[in-house]
């Protein structure tokens, strides 16, 4: 929401007009929504739903007076905060930025941690998620996180954005995937250490699905297997909280053994029947 004080001119709700001209292309023009007008205090309030990042000019106008005034107007996209400010090198670290002016397209706002992509999962006005690829550092070191606007600018930085590569903490030894008959459903138990402690610790992907955490500690994670497209598969990412692990032994390739574990009707007719088989881990 925007606060424009003006001087002289008569100020009647209904009867005042706001537009966003770009600076250097007076034919580019949008209205803004007047919201509210005080006619003692020579204030407007319009709402401003953002533009691409620029320099503009506020043009205020009544039906009586005509054009009252142009007030300089620049929109920045800015970096306000970055968190966690520190990850592992081996990547799968999700990153969120708080800020001001980024795109509800993904695809519009680029992130970069020093030279490494990070990859955006969900971007809107107030917030960026991305999740951090491997870095070829050798030495540890903390580095920029850098936001580019779809114009290719770089945006501006008011808080901290400094990200310090961290080596891993978790380390994976073995993968165990079994049909558990009390659940109707395969579990994915993973060994190893360094994992902490709490379901929120830990995220399972095959194939681009989250699977569902049910227990975390320092050495074991299990998972239950929600979603897979094949039996097969080599779509695996596995992250825990600095994101993720130095060794992933057993998670090159996932194999899923489907389980029948009913079909029903259990009686039909000689001369054919449609049944229905449930049988956990068929994919899709």
């Amino acid at each position: 929401m925007l606060k424009i004080t003006v001087k002289g001119g008569t100020l009647e709700k209904g009867k005042v007009t706001v537009d966003l001209v770009k600076a250097d292309d007076e034919d580019n023009k949008k209205p803004l929504y007047v919201t509210k007008v005080d006619a003692f205090k020579k204030e407007i309030r319009v709402k401003f739903g953002g533009a691409e990042s620029g320099k503009y000019k506020l043009e205020v106008a009544t039906e009586k007076d005509g054009n009252l005034s142009s007030l300089d107007f620049e929109v920045v996209a800015d970096v306000a905060s970055i968190s966690p400010i520190a990850g592992s090198s081996a990547g799968g670290t999700l990153i969120t930025i708080k800020g001001r002016n980024f795109s509800n397209d993904g695809a519009d706002n680029a992130v970069k941690i020093g030279d490494v992509k990070c990859i955006v999962e969900s971007s809107k006005k107030g917030e960026i998620k991305c999740r951090t690829e491997k870095t070829a550092m050798v030495d540890y070191e903390s580095v920029k996180t850098l936001v580019f606007l779809k114009t290719s600018e770089e945006a501006k930085c008011s808080g901290p954005c400094v990200f310090t590569w961290n080596p891993p903490s978790a380390a994976v030894t073995s993968v165990d995937t079994k049909f558990d008959a009390a659940s109707s459903s395969h579990k994915i138990t993973v060994a190893g250490t360094g994992f902490g402690t709490g379901k929120n610790t830990a995220q399972l992907k095959i194939d681009g699905h989250s699977q569902e955490t049910l227990t975390v500690n320092d050495t074991e994670a299990v998972f239950k297997l929600t979603k897979i497209n094949l039996l097969t598969s080599t779509k695996i990412a596995l992250f825990f909280g600095d994101g993720s692990p130095k060794t992933v032994t057993g998670l090159d390739t996932m194999t899923i053994v489907p389980t029948l574990t009913q079909v029903t009707p259990n009686v039909g007719s000689s001369g054919g029947s449609l049944l229905s088989i449930t049988a956990p881990g068929l994919g899709e």
